[in-house]
């Protein structure tokens, strides 16, 4: 449970299913192609991003000592990954290959190599990751289609992201005041970010309805979240958010797109 955990496999199995549900509704196709690109990129990114501090941090914790015994077998997928991202670059467009490149560059620049990174600028934090997950999951299918979908699509899925990384902002709340990284949730007390958190994502849920209308898995879709989110807690472990709150992603995709 903790290999999958912390190997990043489930939130890059999310992101490609996501992306496999707006290609649906944005361009009325399985995007198969997308969806092994997210899923690829999602797995690559999320492990350098823990495995860079390894290089460049001293201080210990459980999950540090875990990427540090598993290295080896992390480093076969992340070339496995990137072999299949080089294979998929034939059957990308420029926009996309532009779109990729500057979003693979935010990336490393978020943790990266250097003392001062992206993610240290005050408050940027949630917003960047939120801004790259919108990028690469919505963003395509508005250069992709003939007919432009509403510009609401990108407001309902960058409100929604932002909302499950502030939900992350909380389980960090601690390290982030010991590595001086400033967020939104760290200027407020922890029950008023839970409510930012849940207000944020109510928000998403409203745009989203005046997309596609109400339905059955809309109701299905606001109780999931409703009983995941409202149980964060200063106690939750690292594993509650790495499959329940990630998980909420998968379980927008499958509820919306099944009912």
């Amino acid at each position: 449970m903790q290999f999958i955990g912390y190997s990043s496999i489930p939130i890059a199995l999310f992101a490609g299913v996501i992306s496999l549900y707006y290609g649906l509704v944005l361009s009325e196709s399985l995007d198969l192609i997308r969806f092994t690109l997210n899923t690829c990129a999602t797995f690559i990114i999320y492990n350098l991003v823990q495995i860079i501090p390894i290089y460049t941090q001293k201080e210990s914790s459980q999950k540090r000592e875990w990427f540090i015994r598993h290295l080896k077998t992390l480093y076969v997928l992340l070339v496995f990954c990137s072999i299949i991202i080089l294979l998929l670059l034939k059957d990308l467009n420029f926009f996309d290959i532009l779109n990729y490149v500057h979003l693979a560059g935010l990336c490393f620049l978020y943790e990266g190599p250097f003392k001062y990174n992206l993610r240290k600028i005050p408050y940027l934090k949630s917003i960047l990751i939120s801004y790259v997950w919108t990028m690469a999951i919505v963003t395509p299918y508005f250069y992709d289609n003939y007919i432009i979908p509403s510009p609401w699509w990108l407001a309902e899925f960058f409100i929604y992201m932002l909302s499950l990384c502030l939900a992350f902002d909380l389980r960090d709340r601690i390290s982030d005041i010991r590595e001086n990284i400033k967020t939104i949730v760290n200027k407020i007390s922890f029950h008023k970010a839970k409510y930012l958190v849940y207000g944020l994502y109510l928000l998403s849920l409203i745009i989203l309805i005046s997309l596609i209308g109400f339905k059955t898995g809309i109701f299905i879709y606001f109780i999931i979240h409703t009983l995941i989110l409202t149980n964060i807690n200063e106690n939750r472990k690292d594993l509650y958010y790495l499959f329940a709150i990630d998980g909420l992603i998968f379980f927008k995709a499958v509820t919306l797109w099944n009912f």
